[in-house]
């Protein structure tokens, strides 16, 4: 699937749903077609397998998953995935109804690409079958550092949890 040339632009889901190319990211979205339920029911698992017992949650709803292509020069600035800076007040509002992203890397033949963590100070290089669960929320913006060489695979989704839900907003 991945070793398909055909794929288009990604765009970003805006907080009115819409979508949008940004100069935020630079990046395509490969085409699933007939895999499409197949990464459907891989992430399913990873999120009762792997996300409920270790962040003691229920899932609630999932979003399809994509598989993101990151070509040379290709990259995501750091962002977070469910909230955006009110630039009227300065400070973080919940916009999208995500709780936990995913990440989930296919392969590791190249160079750049790694994946940052400003707010952490944290920064790690992918490889083939590496795994990341996290908050989608403010406090772990994360972003996609120019791939040079190659390309980089990985499939994202995002869950909402069961449970109370909090009015998150934050400067």
């Amino acid at each position: 699937m991945v070793a398909e040339s055909h794929a288009q632009p990604a765009r970003v889901v805006a907080g009115d749903n819409d979508l949008r190319k940004t100069a935020w990211r630079e990046t395509e979205l490969v085409e699933q077609g007939a895999y499409a339920d197949e990464v459907l029911n891989l992430v399913r698992r990873i999120y009762r397998d792997y996300a409920e017992p270790f962040y003691h949650c229920r899932l609630r709803s999932l979003e399809s998953p994509h598989i993101l292509r990151y070509s040379s020069g290709s990259y995501y600035r750091p962002h977070a995935d469910s909230d955006q800076l009110n630039p009227d007040t300065g400070r973080w509002e919940k916009t999208l109804d995500r709780d936990l992203s995913l990440l989930l890397y296919l392969d590791e033949d190249y160079e750049g690409g790694e994946l940052v963590f400003p707010n952490l100070d944290f920064e790690i290089r992918p490889c083939a079958g590496m795994l990341l669960m996290f908050p989608s929320d403010f406090r772990y913006l994360h972003g996609v550092r120019p791939v040079s060489r190659g390309q980089r695979h990985a499939v994202v989704s995002w869950c909402a949890l069961q449970g109370p839900r909090k009015q998150r907003v934050a400067s």
